[in-house]
């Protein structure tokens, strides 16, 4: 492309236009395309957790955790993103950090509730509140994860498209399918005599 600018536009008129314009423009679109795969990727993830609470509610599993790696890896280019989208981002990231805690917190908190002997009432009821919170941190962390994940990811697809195309949506993603999917998974651990 940069042979046909210079020459309809000359070394400097082109420069400018590559460089000022269009270069900056495809490097946002870049940018919000593999944001958007990454959100995408997380918003499955975060449904998925949502289905598996409605058949295992006192659980989180061991294994959650959300992915962070392109987010971490454009971190220094996040400011080319329009200003909201970009706080947005942001705080969606975050809202996945603080997620990704979570698993490790349960585990510390139920391994201390077991060390609580049987007897002492108080201490177990205190260690349960504990627990208690912790899985409604994580239910109230999922909620609003899909919230802003449904606000941030349109807006970061219609970001990844050339200007002329960015009235096209993309696919969405069903919280149906996802309920079947996690249904159909535990009935085959069970058929398979896995547990739960």
């Amino acid at each position: 492309m940069a042979p046909v600018l210079q020459g309809l536009f000359g070394g400097a008129g082109a420069t400018w236009l590559w460089e000022g314009l269009l270069k900056p423009r495809r490097d946002r679109r870049n940018l919000a395309r593999a944001l958007g795969a990454e959100v995408g990727l997380n918003m499955q993830l975060v449904a998925g957790a949502s289905s598996l609470l409605v058949h295992k509610p006192n659980q989180i599993p061991l294994d959650y955790s959300l992915s962070a790696q392109v987010f971490l890896a454009v971190t220094a280019r996040i400011g080319e993103l329009e200003p909201v989208l970009m706080a947005d981002v942001v705080v969606f990231y975050r809202e996945i950090d603080a997620l990704n805690q979570l698993p490790k917190a349960f585990t510390d908190a139920l391994d201390e509730y077991r060390r609580i002997d049987r007897a002492d009432h108080a201490g177990r009821e205190r260690a349960q509140r504990f627990l208690d919170s912790i899985l409604t941190t994580y239910r109230m962390g999922l909620e609003r994860t899909v919230q802003r994940g449904n606000q941030v990811l349109p807006r970061l697809r219609r970001t990844s498209r050339p200007l002329l195309l960015r009235w096209k949506r993309g696919p969405t993603l069903e919280s149906s399918d996802i309920d079947q999917r996690v249904n159909d998974l535990l009935a085959q651990r069970r058929a398979d005599g896995a547990p739960g």
